[in-house]
């Protein structure tokens, strides 16, 4: 197997969809709508426990003898330049934004977890997945 590098989600999904690549690694939110149409099949989830709602049948990885973890966590991410007034306007935001019904409505239509972190809680476990990241990139050869 080769591995290919994409710019991002779009040009990675459109390379598959044409036959120029037979795998791809994405996330469910990128694929929405192919998986709505069956245009594409998922081998497996790369999460320690299956999404939520009406991906739940989607099975996992781990679920397969895999044990593999290798989720993107989504968010809000500000330039070092942000004062730190208008960081903690953001943070403060993003935790009543958290709360309501749109949020768990498209969160639930995505497919993503409900895992509601921002400020410094985001920024320790966004240090510990890449450190994780870093140690499977080089493990799978992604690397060199």
């Amino acid at each position: 197997m080769r591995f290919v590098s994409f710019e991002g989600n779009v040009e990675a999904l459109t390379n598959m969809l044409g036959g120029h690549v037979d795998v791809l690694s994405n996330d469910v939110s990128a694929i929405v709508s192919h998986l709505e149409s069956d245009d594409l099949r998922v081998l497996g989830v790369l999460t320690q426990q299956r999404l939520p709602g009406k991906y739940s049948e989607l099975p996992t990885a781990v679920e397969q003898g895999y044990d593999v973890d290798w989720s993107v966590l989504r968010g809000v991410y500000l330039g070092p330049d942000v004062s730190d007034e208008d960081y903690e306007w953001w943070n403060q935001t993003i935790k009543e934004l958290y709360k309501t019904d749109r949020y768990a409505e498209l969160r639930d239509q995505f497919g993503f977890f409900p895992l509601e972190l921002s400020g410094s809680d985001l920024q320790e476990t966004l240090d510990a997945q890449i450190a994780q990241y870093r140690e499977l990139s080089e493990e799978f050869g992604f690397t060199q």
